[in-house]
């Protein structure tokens, strides 16, 4: 919850604002009630949870303020619990006797000294999180109100995630060399050859991501840049490393052609240029004289020989090539595709049986898609066969987990996120493959994005995901997971966080997904001014799309508009079978206690739910 609870009089609604206003521009998270709702329904569990959770309770006094029942019920829980308690003075008036116990001996501030208002806050939010120790590099690096490094107990992280926000250049970490490599281009005559183009890139990325001594950028945001019209150094540039590996393939009757180029874009040096050839069912071999070229140019002695010939690829240049097309296929996210992508899936792991990354990616797509498309039991059995085969043909292969932990989240969904156990042989999974591969990013959040699921490992996925943040501090998945872990401290990233976003989105303008990620992190951060229209717009554009819709079902209710959010319900139900709302509604289950009483009385409420 916020840092901050503000407590007034409808009366005093615009002075409220502003000071709310104010309050988060210094990078405090604030709970205010601009809900509107009645007065018979205002005081709600959820203003009991926010006082209960705050850290400072402010309260605005005045005349009206005295009047209010509502206003005199807060004041009194936020004495119970001992809150610190901030009377600012809208207007000038004696105390009344409701409130003159609670306010004793408490030095009241003008509303219009805002800067006392936040010297204050910002020094009761330090008494509850304490400063680093002063000779710490924590302290030197921190903002002026150190309100945010202690946050976790892991201290280090702070001190990099942080320090990314204020030195970029320093945002991968000391002793490692960073390294984007960028989706190599299909230059072939036909244009109809960029699944391999991307395989090409795609192997090269996992097997430098495996090096002891490099920092690759994610694949994430490494695809963020396909079909982008920058140059090497600008993109090097923008991510802030000093390696960028960029390549073409051409492929035709003959076989393959392919160029690769390692740019040095701190000395301005082109490390090297370098050209390979073969027949295109010899494209392993390429891919192996690809990796072992490019660790001697960067000069990192990190990479195992087993990294160059994992025991989970194949030899079967048909099988791969089926995996390479599943991929592709998916990505428009259609009803279609998905479908199309899975056949690919199918096929791959038909012509080879042994393929473990085949079989990995097709348990994790079955999980991932299963709900979304209406195959609900039969795409979660694929997930379960698919995953489990996988980490059995080899234990050591981190994605054969990560199919494997959202399996097991698949099956809790299904249990209307009641069966603990289902949840806990998630995290377990996801955790294994952060066991394989500790610093990589993308395995960190996903382990995050389950944890959150169990309320008592909060701490362990807010630590997991700024890690990620460190190692990988351009990933746009890593600041929406920190917000869904329920971190009360990302304010002062927003700014950052929304780079990162308008970057991706004017590359990608049209992915309902991209854009329903984007909303998620602004409604966690509390960006309200636009959110709604934001959120109202892709509901209206993407009014097939299931997960749009209930994903905005608690984006409304997270901005207080109960109303929004039962319609969006609504939709839903008028466009699922009749199989899958069943299992929606129970996904639906821990929002219904959101939407307030008089609602959920309502007949409307009560045909939507039957």
């Amino acid at each position: 919850m916020a840092d901050i609870f503000i407590s007034y009089s409808t009366h005093d609604r615009v002075p409220a604002q502003k000071l709310v206003g104010r309050l988060r521009s210094e990078g405090f998270s604030v709970w205010i009630d601009e809900s509107g709702i009645s007065a018979a329904a205002q005081w709600s569990s959820e203003i009991v949870r926010a006082i209960e959770s705050s850290t400072v309770f402010i309260i605005l006094l005045s005349k009206s303020a005295f009047e209010s029942h509502n206003v005199i019920k807060e004041l009194s829980l936020a004495s119970e619990e001992k809150k610190h308690i901030i009377p600012v003075e809208v207007e000038h008036i004696e105390l009344s006797h409701e409130v003159k116990y609670q306010l004793a001996g408490i030095q009241r501030v003008p509303y219009n000294e805002t800067s006392r208002i936040i010297e204050a806050v910002s020094r009761f939010i330090e008494r509850n999180n304490p400063p680093p120790p002063s000779g710490s590099s924590v302290a030197n690096r921190v903002s002026k109100r150190n309100i945010f490094a202690a946050v976790t107990a892991l201290s280090l992280i702070a001190i990099c995630f942080f320090f990314f926000f204020t030195k970029k250049k320093n945002a991968f970490g000391e002793g490692k060399k960073a390294v984007v490599v960028l989706p190599f281009t299909d230059q072939s005559p036909a244009k109809e050859n960029e699944y391999l183009s991307l395989g090409f890139s795609d192997e090269l990325m996992d097997v430098l991501g495996k090096s002891t001594d490099l920092s690759v950028v994610s694949k994430t945001v490494a695809m963020d840049y396909r079909g982008a019209k920058m140059s090497p150094q600008e993109v090097g540039s923008e991510l802030g490393v000093r390696y960028v590996i960029s390549g073409a393939m051409i492929k035709n009757e003959d076989g393959i052609s392919l160029e690769m180029h390692i740019l040095d874009n701190k000395a301005h040096t082109q490390l090297a240029n370098l050209s390979y050839r073969g027949p295109t069912n010899d494209i392993f071999r390429l891919q192996k004289e690809l990796a072992a070229d490019a660790a001697a140019s960067l000069g990192s002695s990190g990479i195992e020989e087993k990294g160059l010939a994992k025991e989970s690829r194949t030899n079967n240049f048909e099988a791969y090539q089926a995996l390479l097309q599943a991929r592709i296929a998916s990505e428009d996210k259609s009803h279609e595709s998905i479908l199309r992508a899975m056949d690919f899936y199918d096929r791959a792991v038909t012509i080879d049986s042994n393929y473990a990354d085949a079989w990995a990616e097709r348990g994790y797509f079955a999980a991932k898609w299963a709900a979304e498309i209406n195959k609900l039991s039969s795409w979660a059995m694929i997930a379960e066969e698919s995953s489990n085969k996988a980490v059995a043909l080899d234990p050591k292969q981190p994605e054969g987990y990560v199919a494997l932990g959202w399996t097991y989240w698949r099956k809790f969904a299904m249990s209307g996120d009641q069966d603990t156990q289902l949840i806990r042989q998630a995290i377990k999974s996801a955790q294994q493959a952060v066991n394989l591969e500790p610093n990589n990013a993308e395995y960190l959040i996903n382990l995050a994005d389950i944890q959150r699921y169990d309320t008592t490992l909060k701490k362990e996925a807010n630590a997991n995901v700024r890690k990620a943040m460190v190692l990988d501090p351009n990933n746009y998945n890593a600041f929406v997971t920190l917000v869904n872990v329920g971190d009360t401290t990302v304010r002062p990233y927003l700014q950052k966080a929304k780079d990162v976003f308008s970057h991706v989105l004017r590359l990608h303008p049209d992915d309902p997904f991209l854009k329903l990620r984007y909303a998620n992190m602004l409604v966690g951060m509390r960006d309200t001014p636009y959110v709604e229209n934001y959120i109202d717009t892709l509901t209206e554009r993407y009014s097939s799309v299931i997960v749009v819709f209930y994903n905005a079902c608690g984006q409304y209710l997270g901005l207080h508009r109960p109303m929004k959010a039962l319609s969006a319900i609504e939709h839903m139900k008028a466009i699922l079978a009749p199989d899958m709302w069943i299992y929606m509604k129970k996904r639906l289950g821990v929002m219904m206690n959101q939407f307030p009483e008089e609602i959920r009385k309502s007949e409307r409420f009560r045909k939507i739910m039957s």
